[in-house]
Order: structure tokens, then C-alpha cells, then sequence
């Protein structure tokens, strides 16, 4: 691997980097992966962990609670990196006389089940912060334990602080402090239930990636002037046209989820904004209409010349006519939901030569035919169709050489005649229906016979309006491989680099 110069490469690229370098070394191996191919799921060989992992722990830089060799001698027991598992009541008092010394990383683990706020987590902050500790911490990540007991002052003593990870701890209060943190550039609160509306992000100017949740997003005031470094906005809730337009300064964002009435998209002020964000790699937009009226349309005329763009997931009405203008070339991911488009859209995304993921969900067409064209979709492994249901079934119909690559094929409570052509599709190795017709299966069987094919037959509730009501969906997305976005009914966002839970979000992908 060629060295990288810092300067030059942002710590995420450096990560991604060093990353395939350990794959290709067969340090780490990748167990499962992402619908588009992405590694998602990885261990270290044993042998390979057992070795490391003494090593590392020898020269102090992690200690694990509870290992039998932290503790033999007494100054290792000044460690840099503490990781605790199911609380930490046993965790050894002998530990604490030393832990504040030189601790620049706790992570907590707790999969225990939820009943009442933990309070152990604040017992352990607060006694090393007694101590004059937290002075060079940088990374404090609560990812899964239930409400932890962080106050104002507590927080507020962190000044070296650059990671903040709560997600998934269900708090309802955000101490104050965190908009005054100096160092501060990852901020994740996904999955809360913040309550308090006087947290201000106006002092943080080193933010670089934020992970808000939809429903409290609101609670958490940014200064969007001040916030210009930052690169990942995942979950804001936009409320008005100038909250949204201050969005036009933030040139270096990559990762962008937004959720608003769907008169803030339609604006020409909106389209100039977006064109705007050049740097833009994954965009997710969810448009939701105060009533369920179609008569607005999402203008995105700019998004074809984002050249950067390889995900997008657009949740609103588009204007059929100017579809293509809605397209970027580039696109690894596409999902459409509510989009009403009265076109066949095949044709054109058929095009897109690294299109990977494509998802046409609930209502997000509007046409009866749907024709892949030979030498079409040459890297498409994965083809989703939810929910639509009009007067006339729908034909899909895939020409010789068309999706030479596809893998994956998921048709979910859709009123359709039997796909003609995919006896063509040589790759194909799943098929998933859902509330579909025994009749179709049985088609889908007749076409696909003699062939190694595994078809999965499910039967589940359907809501053809659900992803208006709901911030689980496909592409952000907590749960299995399809919380890969915003899909109706799957889990939260893709996210997302660096967190715990792979399932979260393989885009943010999800919310």
C-alpha cells in the first residue's frame, strides 16, 4: 500500500485504506457483505487475535475488564483504552486508583436488558473525573447502555474530548455542555429520545460528522454558519426555507440526510442549494406532505452534474419529465419511494454503469411495463420491488445480456404478471416474494427451473404508506440485510463508518 500523506487524506480514506490493506494481508476476513458488495460483517483469525490482542495489552494499550492478566502488575493498570462488558460493578477497585492517569478511550458494552437507567456508567465517570481525570480523554462511546446518568458538569470537564457516541442509549436529556466542547468532531445520537431544547452546537467548530435521530432532531440546535467542517449531517429534521439554505455552506459535506415538508423541496432556492454541495457522496432526502397530495414535485434539477454522488434515496413526488435530471451518473445505490414517476425508468437506469442497488419502492412508479435492456444493469446485484398495486398488473421484462450481475431479486406485495426474461439472468441466486400469489411463485419456479435458485416465500403485515410514518426504513437501517436503507419496516442507516452496530444503517446506510 502506497504511503498516504495526512495532509492530503482525510482520516476516513486513511481508515478505508488501511482497512483493505489488513483484507488483502488475510488479517481480517470479511464474513458477510453489504447488498452492494461493501464488506459489512469481519473478525480477525483467531490465532492472529490471540497473538495481538496480549501484545497490545502487555504495553498497556487497552485493558479488559476482567482479564486475568490486567492486573499482574500494577503499573499496567494505568491503561490508555478501558473497555467494560455488562456494566461494571466487579470491575476492580484497584483499577480506579490508576485508570484516570492516562485514559484516552472508554468503551462501554452493555447488552443487558433495558429495565431501569444505568447508573454505573456515571459512578465510573464521576469517580475519575474526583480525581482530576477526563483530561485526556478523546473517545467516550455508550453505544447500547440504557439512559447513562451524564450531567451537565461532568461533560463540560471533558475539553480533549472528539468522539461522543450515544446512540441506541434511549437518554431523553443532553447535557448542555456538549455544544462547548472544544475538540469535539463525531457527535452521535441516533436512536434517543432527547427531550431538552437548549443544546446549542455553536462552540464545535472541529464537528465533523453528526448522527442525529428524526424525531428529536429539533432538540439539538446547530449552527450551521459556524459548523463549515462539517462532513456528515445524517438526520435533520429542516423546519423552514432559510434553515435549509444555510445548508449551501457546508461545501465539504459527503453524508447528507434530510426530512422535511415537501414545499421546502420544491423550491428553485433548494435545487441552487443542493448544487452547491459538490462533495456530496450519499443523500438521502425524505420528503413528508402535511397531507397525502401528490400535485408538488422534489426539484433536484442539479443532482446529475454530482458526479461524487453514489447514494441517493429520494422519498417524494419527482417530475417524470425531468427525471433524468434527478440521476447522477455515478450511483452504486438508488432508492425511490413515493416518487410517482410515469415513465419507465429502466431504460435510464440501465445506464448507470456502477449501479450496484436498486430499489423501487412503495408507489415510486407508475407505469405497467418495465423493460431492462440487453446489456443493461451490467453490475446490479440486487433488484428490490415494494408495493405497488395499481389497475393493471405490472411486467417486468429483462432482454438477453441485461443484469448480468444480479444476485439478489425481492418482489414484496406488488400486483404483477410473471417476469418475462429471467431465465436470462444466469447470476441469480435468491429470490425473495412476499405477500405474493401462490400462482406467481409458482410461475417464478416454472421460469427459473433446473436452475440453483433458492426462492424464499414470506408473508408479512404491509402498510403501502409506511415510510410517512415511520424513521426505520431500508437504506438507514437497523436489523438485518436489508436495513441497508430506507426500506419500509428495516431498521435505521448506513450508517455509517465506525459504529459498533453493523446493522445500523448500511448506508445510515440509515436515520
Amino acid at each position: 500500500m502506497p504511503l498516504l500523506n495526512p495532509e492530503e487524506t482525510n482520516h476516513e480514506e486513511m481508515a478505508r485504506r488501511c482497512f483493505e490493506e489488513l483484507v488483502i494481508r488475510n488479517m481480517i476476513q470479511v464474513i458477510r457483505r453489504k447488498s452492494d458488495g461493501n464488506p459489512k460483517t469481519c473478525y480477525m483469525p483467531g490465532v492472529l487475535y490471540d497473538f495481538f490482542s496480549s501484545k497490545a495489552e502487555a504495553v498497556g494499550f487497552f485493558n479488559r475488564q476482567f482479564h486475568t492478566s490486567s492486573n499482574k502488575n500494577p503499573e499496567l493498570a494505568a491503561v490508555r483504552r478501558l473497555a467494560t462488558y455488562s456494566g461494571i460493578k466487579n470491575l476492580q477497585s484497584s483499577l480506579f486508583a490508576h485508570v484516570h492517569q492516562n485514559l484516552r478511550s472508554y468503551v462501554a458494552y452493555d447488552t443487558r436488558i433495558r429495565c431501569s437507567p444505568s447508573i454505573e456508567t456515571g459512578m465510573l465517570l464521576k469517580k475519575i473525573i474526583s480525581n482530576r481525570g477526563f483530561g485526556l480523554l478523546n473517545s467516550l462511546d455508550l453505544e447500547g447502555v440504557y439512559k447513562p446518568k451524564l450531567s451537565n458538569d461532568l461533560v463540560g470537564k471533558l475539553l480533549h474530548l472528539k468522539y461522543l457516541g450515544l446512540r441506541s442509549t434511549f437518554i431523553d436529556i443532553l447535557p448542555s455542555t456538549v455544544g462547548s466542547l472544544p475538540c469535539l468532531e463525531t457527535l452521535d445520537v441516533k436512536h434517543t429520545n432527547i427531550k431538552n431544547d437548549d443544546v446549542h452546537i455553536v462552540k464545535a467548530e472541529k464537528l465533523r460528522h453528526v448522527y442525529l435521530c428524526v424525531n428529536s432532531s429539533n432538540k439539538v440546535l446547530l449552527d450551521l454558519s459556524s459548523l463549515t467542517n462539517l462532513h456528515t449531517l445524517w438526520g435533520l429534521n429542516v423546519g423552514s426555507l432559510s434553515e435549509l439554505t444555510k445548508l449551501e455552506k457546508l461545501t465539504r459535506l459527503t453524508k447528507l440526510k434530510l426530512t422535511g415538508d415537501i414545499k421546502l423541496f420544491r423550491s428553485k432556492n433548494t435545487a441552487e442549494c443542493f448544487a452547491k454541495l459538490t462533495n456530496l457522496q450519499s443523500l438521502k432526502l425524505r420528503s413528508i406532505p402535511k397531507s397525502i397530495k401528490y400535485d408538488s414535485c422534489i426539484l433536484l434539477d442539479s443532482l446529475a452534474e454530482h458526479h461524487k454522488l453514489q447514494e441517493l434515496y429520494l422519498l417524494g413526488t419527482l417530475p417524470g419529465e425531468r427525471f433524468s435530471d434527478c440521476i447522477p451518473l455515478n450511483l452504486r445505490k438508488l432508492t425511490l419511494s413515493m416518487s410517482r414517476v410515469g415513465i419507465d425508468p429502466m431504460p435510464l437506469l440501465g445506464k448507470l454503469t456502477h449501479l450496484k442497488v436498486l430499489r423501487l419502492l412503495s408507489n415510486s412508479i407508475m407505469v405497467e411495463r418495465l423493460t431492462c435492456r440487453a446489456g443493461g444493469f451490467q453490475k446490479l446485484r440486487l433488484l428490490k420491488l415494494w408495493h405497488h398495486k395499481y389497475w393493471n398488473p405490472i411486467l417486468l421484462t429483462v432482454e438477453e445480456k441485461a443484469m448480468s450481475s444480479l444476485n439478489e431479486l425481492e418482489i414484496r406485495d406488488c400486483y404483477m404478471l410473471p417476469p418475462q426474461g429471467l431465465n436470462n439472468v444466469t447470476t441469480l441466486k435468491d429470490i425473495t416474494l412476499t405477500n405474493m400469489p401462490d400462482t406467481f411463485r409458482e410461475d417464478v419456479e416454472k421460469i427459473i427451473q433446473d436452475r440453483n435458485v433458492y426462492i424464499k416465500n414470506n408473508t408479512c403485515p404491509s402498510s403501502s404508506l409506511k415510510e410517512y410514518n415511520s424513521e426505520s426504513e431500508d437504506e438507514d437501517h437497523v436489523g438485518d440485510e436489508d436495513d441497508e436503507g430506507d426500506e419500509e419496516g428495516e431498521g435505521d442507516d448506513e450508517d455509517v463508518e465506525g459504529h459498533r452496530d453493523d446493522e445500523d444503517n448500511e448506508d445510515d446506510s440509515t436515520s
